[in-house]
């Protein structure tokens, strides 16, 4: 059972990190695992970080925060700005978990314009590196960048065909921002996610919306639903098969429409199972 069934909530249950505090996983073995309850509960917020869609849980014991709301919470590398989406609640589910990383505080008018620095600061090293990308000729196309809130690190993600020699690049951003310097190499779904867009229904992508987590999707629904395998019609944004083909999957093949092993499959773009 994971996460979202077992908490009874949306999202990630944890920190930055992917889990209640520095596991993978909502304490030792599963949410609320740490032993039986004893009757309290732990005030809980959820937060999300630069405007992505997945949640994060902090312990905000002592802060009544509300929607929208701006803190600083004790990430994986120190403190870490972050917007208030769900706002304080007494948990049952999260009472026994422990290690459950704190909001630290409420973000002061100095820390909003530190964040907004920090943006700006982004978006400047940001064309830095593509021109040295550029210069260097190197094979990879930057996404984004990421800097944390007290500036002691920054990451850049990138896409790639393969691999990429940028040790003389990473020696000349470091020596530019004098921070610790992070290359981190995604896919085209976390490239897709994290420019934003439009799907062919004219609405936003669900990538950069609602969803937490991709999930497996594979060619033989889009089979089970009888739609057409042409890769246009199946493919999103990033190239590879829609993640909407899942919401009305049921798992079971049409009534008098066996799917046939030797059934033409879409381009290398949208093949079986390519989710990254």
């Amino acid at each position: 059972m994971g996460c979202n069934s077992a908490c009874g909530l949306s999202g990630s249950c944890g920190t930055s990190g992917g889990g209640c505090g520095s596991g993978s996983s909502c304490g030792a073995g599963g949410c609320g695992s740490g032993g039986a309850w004893d009757g309290t509960l732990k005030e809980v917020a959820g937060v999300t970080f630069n405007n992505t869609a997945k949640t994060y849980y902090y312990d905000s014991s002592g802060l009544s925060l509300a929607m929208t709301e701006k803190v600083i919470v004790d990430g994986d590398h120190g403190e870490q700005f972050a917007t208030v989406v769900q706002p304080t609640g007494a948990s049952r589910k999260f009472a026994s978990v422990s290690g459950l990383k704190k909001v630290l505080r409420r973000a002061s008018p100095r820390d909003i314009a530190t964040d907004r620095e920090n943006r700006r600061r982004e978006k400047n090293s940001l064309e830095f590196c593509q021109n040295r990308i550029k210069q260097r000729k190197l094979d990879m196309k930057l996404v984004y960048t990421e800097e944390t809130f007290d500036r002691k690190k920054l990451t850049f993600y990138f896409t790639s065909e393969g691999r990429v020699d940028f040790r003389e690049l990473v020696k000349e951003l470091a020596q530019q921002f004098r921070s610790r310097i992070e290359m981190r190499q995604i896919g085209p779904r976390d490239e897709a996610k994290a420019l934003g867009g439009y799907g062919d229904c004219g609405r936003p992508l669900c990538c950069t919306t609602f969803l937490k987590e991709f999930a497996p999707i594979s060619i033989r629904m889009a089979r089970r639903q009888g739609l057409s395998l042409n890769p246009s019609k199946i493919s999103g944004r990033c190239g590879r098969l829609k993640c909407c083909l899942k919401y009305e999957d049921t798992g079971e093949d049409l009534p008098g429409r066996p799917l046939r092993d030797d059934a033409p499959d879409a381009a290398a773009g949208a093949e079986a199972g390519d989710r990254a």
